[in-house]
């Protein structure tokens, strides 16, 4: 039988409802649902660069400035619930995990809606043209990268049922599955992003040199997005093995 020794503070106490509090500190509300709402958020954010990437193609600002909008509306209220999940982690919080495992998550997680906001502003701010030549390409890529992270989202959506399981059995099982998918996911990014580095390179020279720099900025960046979404699947994995 296991015991768990509460700290002397709170046994001396005799005050039931001091006591009470104190105990509900340490066994506090459960993180997983704010770490779920989190990325529901995180997702909802970069779901947004695929109409955003396809504004810019077909040349319509006025739409793609409502949609920065939104993705800027979204990241902000993925913040929000980062800090409240950071601020409820507290060292004397008993929990299932690693809490440095799940404040990782959520930094990873945040960094998915950083880079949409960041990669979106950029194009906005400089009026950013999709060249012709490369649009399908470019588009996949944008697609590919929207489909990892809403991939993340549905294994963190597994957490749960984790916890549940004592992160053992068919729902390791299953998640293991979904990781190894994720990296798939994410290998195809990396091809993509080589294709269409060299799509870009093969029409740079009637481009003008700093749009040409910056074509290739935003690029790299939406292969930084899939790797932050396999990152999370990485970290989800080191709490299975352990």
């Amino acid at each position: 039988m296991y015991c768990i020794s509460l700290p002397e503070s709170i046994t001396a106490d005799s005050s039931g409802t001091r006591l009470m509090t104190q105990i509900s500190d340490i066994f506090g509300k459960s993180p997983f649902p704010q770490l779920q709402d989190h990325i529901e958020r995180v997702t909802s954010c970069v779901m947004l660069l695929t109409p955003f990437f396809e504004s810019l193609v077909s040349k319509d600002l006025s739409r793609a400035n409502d949609l920065y909008d939104q993705i800027a509306a979204a990241e902000v209220a993925a913040d929000e619930v980062k800090r409240a999940l950071r601020q409820s982690l507290t060292a004397r919080l008993f929990l299932p995990v690693q809490r440095q495992d799940l404040l990782k998550m959520v930094t990873v997680q945040d960094r998915l809606a950083n880079r949409a906001r960041d990669i979106a502003g950029l194009c906005l701010g400089r009026e950013m043209a999709i060249p012709n030549q490369i649009q399908g390409q470019f588009m996949a890529l944008v697609n590919r990268t929207v489909e990892a992270t809403a991939h993340t989202r549905k294994l963190v959506g597994e957490l749960d049922e984790l916890v549940e399981t004592g992160f053992r059995g068919r729902e390791a099982k299953l998640v293991e599955e979904m990781i190894d998918k994720l990296g798939e996911i994410e290998s195809e990014i990396d091809r993509l992003v080589l294709e269409t580095r060299k799509a870009v390179f093969k029409i740079e020279k009637d481009l003008p040199p700093i749009d040409v720099m910056f074509l290739y900025r935003i690029v790299e960046t939406l292969g930084e997005i899939g790797d932050e979404a396999q990152s999370v699947g990485g970290t989800l994995q080191l709490l299975i093995s352990r």
